[in-house]
């Protein structure tokens, strides 16, 4: 308990959100399972994976919401930030 206590501390002081970890820590061991059993009905071929039309979308769907952020950071575009305006600087 105190492991883990301690261990939100780092995260907070660190600004690494906690909300991620806690979410990996629940659904990583069942998307392992998942991907075990999927492995085990196709014998150990990932082009299984693969063949579905829903899971190629979803991949794409992963694949961009990793590359662009990546992108836009090796390009150095950022989004436009808005400056108010303000009226009695113009008059």
């Amino acid at each position: 308990m105190l492991g883990f206590g301690l261990l939100g501390f780092a995260m907070e002081r660190l600004s690494i959100p906690t909300a991620p970890a806690v979410l990996a820590v629940i659904l990583g061991p069942l998307a392992e399972a998942s991907l075990r059993r999927s492995l085990l009905i196709s014998r150990g071929e990932f082009g299984y994976l693969f063949q579905s039309p829903i899971s190629l979308v979803l991949i794409a769907v992963i694949l961009l919401m990793i590359g662009v952020p990546l992108w836009r950071i090796a390009t150095g575009r950022r989004k436009k930030s808005v400056v108010p305006i303000d009226p009695e600087a113009t008059s």
